[in-house]
């Protein structure tokens, strides 16, 4: 898979890239929300990764703004955040969007991303 990850905290951004390259995937890392939402109309993904709360443009306006491109419009959408009521942006991002709670362990990002791969494959 090709995964655009966006996150503001560049040690977790990093993590996440090693984790996903560690399970064959390739991800591509952007700390700002605007270049990575500028990088998805110009090439397609497999799953977008993005944090919730980052300054200048938030993760649903990520979300949305990715899906605006043809190519992209039906990408699944892993939301992360500590934020308590970060999960009901799911409902205004549409179907395809799932959401993770930091602080996570690896292992809960790894089967996270097993279930979203499963979906996709069924």
């Amino acid at each position: 898979m090709k995964v655009l990850v966006v996150d503001d905290n560049q040690a977790l951004l990093e993590m996440l890239g090693m984790v996903l390259e560690s399970l064959g995937h390739q991800a591509v890392l952007y700390e700002s929300p605007i270049q990575a939402a500028f990088a998805a109309h110009t090439e397609a993904f497999d799953l977008l990764i993005t944090d919730v709360c980052m300054p200048q443009y938030s993760g649903q306006d990520l979300a949305e703004n990715v899906r605006l491109n043809r190519v992209n419009q039906d990408l699944p959408v892993l939301m992360i955040s500590a934020h308590p009521e970060a999960d009901a942006m799911l409902g205004r991002i549409g179907k395809r969007s799932y959401f993770l709670r930091k602080p996570f362990s690896t292992q809960e990002f790894v089967k996270t991303l097993e279930v979203l791969t499963q979906g996709e494959r069924a």
